[in-house]
Protein backbone atom coordinates (compact mmCIF):
# COMPACT_ATOMS: atom_id res chain seq x y z
CA UNK A 1 0.00 0.00 0.00
CA UNK A 2 1.37 3.38 -0.98
CA UNK A 3 1.03 6.24 1.48
CA UNK A 4 -0.71 9.25 -0.01
CA UNK A 5 1.59 12.19 0.43
CA UNK A 6 -0.76 15.03 1.19
CA UNK A 7 0.63 18.49 1.80
CA UNK A 8 -0.26 18.53 5.53
CA UNK A 9 1.68 15.26 6.00
CA UNK A 10 4.67 16.66 4.10
CA UNK A 11 4.55 19.84 6.18
CA UNK A 12 4.37 17.79 9.38
CA UNK A 13 7.39 15.70 8.40
CA UNK A 14 9.35 18.84 7.48
CA UNK A 15 8.44 20.52 10.78
CA UNK A 16 9.50 17.38 12.68
CA UNK A 17 12.85 17.38 10.86
CA UNK A 18 13.25 21.07 11.61
CA UNK A 19 12.53 20.47 15.29
CA UNK A 20 14.93 17.52 15.50
CA UNK A 21 17.72 19.58 13.96
CA UNK A 22 16.98 22.67 16.05
CA UNK A 23 16.95 20.79 19.38
CA UNK A 24 20.78 20.59 19.65
CA UNK A 25 20.99 24.35 19.11
CA UNK A 26 18.40 24.94 21.83
CA UNK A 27 19.94 22.42 24.25
CA UNK A 28 23.54 23.58 23.78
CA UNK A 29 23.33 27.36 23.39
CA UNK A 30 26.86 27.85 24.79
CA UNK A 31 28.34 25.73 21.97
CA UNK A 32 26.05 27.02 19.22
CA UNK A 33 27.31 30.15 17.53
CA UNK A 34 27.38 31.87 14.18
CA UNK A 35 30.96 32.11 12.95
CA UNK A 36 32.77 32.78 9.70
CA UNK A 37 32.44 29.06 9.07
CA UNK A 38 28.64 29.41 9.13
CA UNK A 39 28.56 31.58 6.01
CA UNK A 40 28.96 28.80 3.44
CA UNK A 41 26.26 26.43 4.76
CA UNK A 42 24.02 29.45 5.44
CA UNK A 43 24.38 30.68 1.86
CA UNK A 44 23.74 27.19 0.47
CA UNK A 45 20.65 26.91 2.69
CA UNK A 46 19.27 30.21 1.40
CA UNK A 47 19.95 29.16 -2.20
CA UNK A 48 18.29 25.76 -1.64
CA UNK A 49 15.19 27.37 -0.11
CA UNK A 50 14.88 29.90 -2.96
CA UNK A 51 15.36 27.21 -5.60
CA UNK A 52 12.83 24.95 -3.86
CA UNK A 53 10.25 27.73 -3.74
CA UNK A 54 10.83 28.44 -7.45
CA UNK A 55 10.34 24.73 -8.18
CA UNK A 56 7.07 24.83 -6.25
CA UNK A 57 5.89 27.89 -8.16
CA UNK A 58 6.74 26.26 -11.50
CA UNK A 59 5.27 22.90 -10.49
CA UNK A 60 3.24 22.56 -13.70
CA UNK A 61 6.21 23.33 -15.95
CA UNK A 62 8.07 20.23 -14.80
CA UNK A 63 9.57 18.64 -11.70
CA UNK A 64 12.57 20.90 -11.12
CA UNK A 65 13.58 19.06 -7.97
CA UNK A 66 15.01 16.42 -10.32
CA UNK A 67 18.37 17.16 -11.92
CA UNK A 68 17.38 15.57 -15.22
CA UNK A 69 14.87 18.30 -16.18
CA UNK A 70 15.95 21.14 -18.46
CA UNK A 71 15.96 24.55 -16.83
CA UNK A 72 14.04 26.72 -19.36
CA UNK A 73 11.02 26.87 -17.09
CA UNK A 74 10.16 30.57 -17.11
CA UNK A 75 9.90 30.55 -20.90
CA UNK A 76 7.88 27.36 -21.20
CA UNK A 77 4.18 26.64 -20.91
CA UNK A 78 2.49 24.40 -18.39
CA UNK A 79 2.82 20.74 -19.35
CA UNK A 80 -0.35 18.67 -19.59
CA UNK A 81 1.19 15.63 -17.87
CA UNK A 82 1.76 17.69 -14.72
CA UNK A 83 -1.95 17.60 -13.93
CA UNK A 84 -2.04 13.80 -13.61
CA UNK A 85 -2.08 11.96 -10.30
CA UNK A 86 1.15 10.03 -11.05
CA UNK A 87 3.09 13.25 -11.62
CA UNK A 88 1.59 14.82 -8.50
CA UNK A 89 2.70 11.82 -6.43
CA UNK A 90 6.23 12.00 -7.88
CA UNK A 91 6.36 15.76 -7.35
CA UNK A 92 5.28 15.54 -3.72
CA UNK A 93 7.84 12.82 -2.97
CA UNK A 94 10.56 14.86 -4.67
CA UNK A 95 9.51 17.92 -2.71
CA UNK A 96 9.65 15.99 0.58
CA UNK A 97 13.12 14.65 -0.19
CA UNK A 98 14.42 18.04 -1.34
CA UNK A 99 13.03 20.13 1.50
CA UNK A 100 13.69 17.33 4.01
CA UNK A 101 17.42 17.89 3.61
CA UNK A 102 17.33 21.62 4.37
CA UNK A 103 16.89 21.33 8.19
CA UNK A 104 20.16 19.36 8.30
CA UNK A 105 22.01 22.60 7.56
CA UNK A 106 21.05 23.97 10.99
CA UNK A 107 23.69 21.96 12.91
CA UNK A 108 26.25 22.81 10.24
CA UNK A 109 25.50 26.51 10.55
CA UNK A 110 25.52 26.71 14.35
CA UNK A 111 28.25 24.18 15.18
CA UNK A 112 30.68 24.98 12.34
CA UNK A 113 34.27 24.80 13.58
CA UNK A 114 36.42 24.41 10.45
CA UNK A 115 36.25 24.77 6.70
CA UNK A 116 37.00 21.15 5.74
CA UNK A 117 34.26 19.80 8.01
CA UNK A 118 31.73 22.45 6.99
CA UNK A 119 32.50 22.07 3.29
CA UNK A 120 32.26 18.28 3.38
CA UNK A 121 29.10 18.39 5.50
CA UNK A 122 27.45 20.96 3.24
CA UNK A 123 28.21 19.00 0.09
CA UNK A 124 27.00 15.80 1.74
CA UNK A 125 23.68 17.44 2.63
CA UNK A 126 23.37 18.67 -0.97
CA UNK A 127 24.30 15.35 -2.60
CA UNK A 128 22.39 12.81 -0.49
CA UNK A 129 18.91 14.03 -1.51
CA UNK A 130 20.06 14.38 -5.13
CA UNK A 131 21.10 10.72 -5.07
CA UNK A 132 17.67 9.74 -3.74
CA UNK A 133 16.01 11.93 -6.36
CA UNK A 134 18.10 10.33 -9.11
CA UNK A 135 17.24 6.72 -8.21
CA UNK A 136 13.87 6.70 -10.08
CA UNK A 137 15.52 8.20 -13.17
CA UNK A 138 18.32 5.63 -13.05
CA UNK A 139 15.80 2.81 -12.60
CA UNK A 140 13.78 4.12 -15.56
CA UNK A 141 16.91 4.39 -17.74
CA UNK A 142 17.88 0.80 -16.91
CA UNK A 143 14.35 -0.40 -17.74
CA UNK A 144 14.39 1.51 -21.04
CA UNK A 145 17.77 0.02 -21.89
CA UNK A 146 16.50 -3.51 -21.19
CA UNK A 147 13.42 -2.93 -23.33
CA UNK A 148 15.53 -1.49 -26.16
CA UNK A 149 17.88 -4.50 -26.05
CA UNK A 150 14.90 -6.86 -26.09
CA UNK A 151 13.37 -5.08 -29.11
CA UNK A 152 16.71 -5.14 -30.97
CA UNK A 153 17.18 -8.84 -30.20
CA UNK A 154 13.65 -9.58 -31.47
CA UNK A 155 14.30 -7.62 -34.67
CA UNK A 156 17.56 -9.49 -35.20
CA UNK A 157 15.79 -12.84 -34.76
CA UNK A 158 13.11 -11.77 -37.24
CA UNK A 159 15.78 -10.64 -39.73
CA UNK A 160 17.63 -13.94 -39.46
CA UNK A 161 14.36 -15.86 -39.84
CA UNK A 162 13.44 -13.77 -42.89
CA UNK A 163 16.86 -14.41 -44.49
CA UNK A 164 16.49 -18.13 -43.86
CA UNK A 165 13.03 -18.14 -45.49
CA UNK A 166 14.43 -16.24 -48.50
CA UNK A 167 17.27 -18.73 -48.80
CA UNK A 168 14.86 -21.66 -48.72
CA UNK A 169 12.79 -19.92 -51.38
CA UNK A 170 15.80 -19.64 -53.71
CA UNK A 171 16.68 -23.34 -53.41
CA UNK A 172 13.22 -24.56 -54.25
Amino acid sequence: MKIKLKYPLILGVLLALLLVNAVPVLLLPEKAALTNFSVFPGAVTIFMVIYGLCALIDKHKGNYFLLSNPRGRSLSYNKSYTYKEEYEREFRLSMLIYFGAIPFYIPLIFFARGYPTVTFGTFAVVLVPQIFLAIPSIREAIQDSKERKQILAERERERIEQERREELGKWK
